[in-house]
């Protein structure tokens, strides 16, 4: 180890040969004055720049902001994704105004009655004073995020997307007369649609960075950003509702949102089914519908279903509905399309999965590939004075005690993905059966960002059966939004099948949860 003698006069020397070196001015009288009083005034051991060095590991630049730093650098265009860093500072001083389901329905007045001009404009002006304040927090959470999870090239494009809404709605002129309102209209309708596939994107983002956060917080993440999608979609589709009136059919036709909404299908006599999906009847105030029958839903998302289940493993389970099939509610029909669909896809994969192992471990009998002896899906629908209430009963074999725990997380799927996050579950599940919830998907009827991801998870042209795993925790976020005691649970015999229960409020009238 080779060392060296230093002292103040080496120092000052040192740093007066590389001010020289490098054009830097020279040491002031302060700096000089600094040296003498705090350097050593007798010769002290330093280590030469012979000596070996221990590798350090230093993390990349965090060009966003972290909650835990006290330090706030001022915001630059790149910072903030693309939206203009002063007008998102003011904005992420501001705080959303308390809004619930019930105010929401109140606000675009009767039943199957056009809202008065005045009505709409006051609707303009909320969505317009609130949506900046909310897209602002969305920009805000993916500045908070890991660099080299910001970085990522599907992360990064939705939080582009959401700084870009942020700019074009915060930038409006002020909405004063109605045709100020139909231009507010159009430039919001193409946002909603812009954002349609934002979910899986982020899917696929987040299976890429999963490495560089740690699980609760990717969870945490995830259940603010959809959260907070809820209701800016609600705050934005309520107000498109409001301003096309009984023109459903402009509104639904633009927005091709293949998420939540639009599976739309015909029964098998012919009887149209996408009433479901427009923004006008005569029992609806914009996207909430007052009448709203769990059992016509269920029909319809089940048609869809056994299309998906029959064009992916070539069979599926009939649907037996029973109960008070008349029973209605006051609710949001996308939402309860969502949650059955994602709930019934679940039971039918199991459903097929478990047929086709029992007729293979028979050698045929009651179990051929012909279809027979396959058992129902049973849907039963029940209410009270309070709540609505759905049990989904399928014999899908179950969830497996090793899985059961992770039902509800993130990602978790045993849909074929080989680089999953719990391998060892996934593999077990192969053996025992994984039950349905081995084909959790992120939900809906595909789309582009689903094409790219065909290969995670089973998929034929009319969308996906089994994707990343974002099913199940996003189904319960859809179902318990409305507040009221509503909730999804699980109840798995392992073996034979699985019970799903789905309680949601009869009214949300009486819900004070706020969006």
């Amino acid at each position: 180890m080779i060392r060296s003698r230093c002292h103040r006069k080496d120092i000052i020397a040192a740093r007066t040969h590389l001010a020289h070196k490098f054009g830097e001015p020279a040491l002031s009288p302060q700096v000089h004055l600094f040296i003498r009083n705090h350097a050593p005034a007798t010769p002290t051991r330093c280590i030469s720049t012979s000596e070996p060095v221990r590798k350090r590991y230093f993390p990349p630049p965090e060009p966003f902001h972290s909650k835990s730093s006290s330090f706030s650098p001022p915001p630059s265009s790149f910072s903030t994704f693309g939206a203009s860093p002063d007008l998102l500072s003011h904005y992420l001083a501001l705080e959303p105004a308390p809004l619930t389901l019930r105010q929401l329905l109140a606000q675009g007045g009767q039943p199957g009655v056009a809202p008065s001009p005045e009505q709409l404009l006051r609707s303009a002006q909320h969505t317009q004073r609130e949506l900046p304040i909310r897209l602002a927090r969305r920009v805000g959470g993916f500045r908070a995020l890991p660099f080299i999870v910001g970085s990522n090239p599907f992360v990064s494009k939705i939080a582009r997307l959401y700084a870009s809404s942020f700019d074009t709605i915060a930038k409006f002129k002020p909405i004063e007369t109605q045709e100020d309102n139909r231009h507010f209209t159009e430039v919001l309708e193409e946002l909603v649609s812009a954002h349609s596939q934002n979910v899986p994107t982020l899917a696929r983002g987040f299976q890429e960075s999963r490495k560089y956060m740690d699980p609760r917080d990717v969870a945490a993440f995830l259940d603010a950003t959809i959260h907070s999608r809820i209701a800016i979609r609600l705050i934005a589709e309520q107000h498109l509702a409001l301003s096309h009136g009984g023109d459903s059919h402009h509104l639904s036709g633009r927005i091709e949102n293949r998420e939540e909404e639009s599976h739309r299908q015909q029964d098998r006599d012919g009887e149209a089914l996408e009433k479901f999906h427009v923004y006008s009847s005569p029992t609806s105030v914009g996207i909430i519908e007052t009448q709203l029958s769990p059992a016509r839903m269920t029909k319809m998302c089940a048609n869809f279903v056994k299309d998906l289940c029959e064009g992916t493993l070539g069979l599926a389970p009939a649907l037996v509905l029973e109960g008070d099939v008349q029973a209605t509610y006051a609710g949001i029909p996308v939402h309860l399309e969502y949650v059955m669909t994602e709930l019934l896809k679940n039971s039918y994969r199991a459903t097929t999965e478990q047929y086709f192992r029992k007729s293979k471990n028979e050698g045929g009998g009651s179990y051929g590939r012909d279809g027979k002896g396959i058992p129902p899906v049973i849907v039963t629908i029940a209410q009270s004075s309070k709540h609505i209430s759905l049990r989904i009963r399928d014999q899908g074999g179950g969830i497996s005690p090793q899985n059961l725990p992770h039902i509800f997380s993130y990602a978790f799927t045993t849909a074929g993905s080989e680089d999953s996050d719990y391998p060892d579950l996934e593999s077990q599940a192969e053996v025992d059966g994984g039950g349905p919830y081995a084909m959790q998907a992120v939900g809906g009827t595909g789309g582009d960002a689903l094409a790219e991801m065909g290969k995670m998870g089973l998929a034929s042209g009319l969308g996906t059966l089994a994707g990343l795993g974002y099913g199940l925790p996003m189904s319960r976020i859809y179902a318990t939004a409305s507040g009221g005691g509503s909730s999804l649970d699980i109840v798995s015999l392992y073996g034979h099948g699985c019970d799903t229960f789905v309680k949601l409020p009869k009214s949300i009238v009486t819900s004070d949860t706020i969006i």
